[in-house]
């Protein structure tokens, strides 16, 4: 799971050039397990989860939009 992950995220940044880039993907996918496990088990909502994913994208990677 935690490949599949990774390869998400490679496809969406492009294959890592720098360590730093290796350092946001192996961040971003803590922060997914995290919050995944926080949902399975029930302490956090879907929109807590996806609230967590974005501000963690965003602080990661700044308001790109």
């Amino acid at each position: 799971t935690i490949l599949l992950v990774l390869g998400f995220i490679t496809v969406a940044i492009g294959e890592p050039t720098m360590p730093r880039d290796e350092l946001v993907g192996e961040v971003i996918e803590a922060v997914w397990l995290s919050a995944l496990v926080s949902w399975l088990s029930g302490v956090d909502s879907h929109a807590s989860v996806t609230r967590k994913l974005e501000d963690a994208t965003r602080l990661l990677f700044g308001d790109r939009g």
